[in-house]
């Protein structure tokens, strides 16, 4: 018994609906692609934002762990003055760290990890920092003083190390996205440019 032949409008509609379904199933690989592709792109940009950041900071750390208040120069200071308070610096950039925070999940999970560690640390010398103008700073006494600003050199001392790690963890897990900037850090790095004599605005 010989097949019965398709109906010419039947045949073109499984056609039809055939060239639909691979229509779609292509759309739905290009679509795919491109959302990585899109995805990628965000996370280098984000790499990069974040790497200058906290590159930065670590200059402007190292620099204030190096030249900052030394508590055998204000405790003189202090003896002789009382009301003495250290003038010590907060130049922490944190704009790319808030504004780019729904992006983190891009990230891997224990670089978010240390991010959150670094820049909490810095926040926290911020505020510490800020005490210092408090009126009840100027209530304690002078070794009371120094025991806070021994604190505050200590946590400089761990964000620059913290933010260290950082700049290494970013330059292990995206090592071509950040090729150009590990080698600027490798052989120029940022520390030279903001010696605690210098302003920062290239007046030397």
């Amino acid at each position: 018994m010989e097949p019965t032949a398709l109906d010419p409008r039947l045949q073109v509609a499984l056609f039809t609906a055939s060239v639909t379904v691979i229509l779609w199933g292509l759309k739905q690989l290009v679509d795919a692609a491109t959302a990585i592709h899109a995805r990628q792109r965000s996370r280098d940009q984000l790499v990069r934002a974040l790497y200058a950041e906290v590159r930065f900071n670590v200059a402007e750390l190292t620099d204030a762990a190096a030249n900052g208040v030394k508590l055998e120069d204000i405790r003189d200071a202090m003896q002789a003055q009382p009301s003495t308070i250290p003038h010590m610096t907060d130049a922490r950039h944190d704009a790319i760290w808030h504004s780019r925070l729904a992006e983190l999940p891009l990230l891997q999970d224990t670089l978010i990890g240390s991010l959150i560690r670094f820049y909490g640390r810095m926040e926290k010398i911020h505020i510490q920092i800020a005490g210092l103008n408090l009126p009840s700073y100027a209530t304690i006494s002078i070794n009371g003083k120094l025991k806070v600003m021994d604190r505050i050199n200590g946590q400089i001392a761990a964000a620059r190390d913290d933010g260290n790690a950082v700049l290494d963890s970013l330059e292990s897990h995206y090592p071509k996205v950040l090729a150009q900037q590990a080698q600027m850090r490798q052989h120029n790095r940022l520390t030279e440019s903001f010696g605690s004599d210098d302003d920062g605005i290239g007046t030397k």
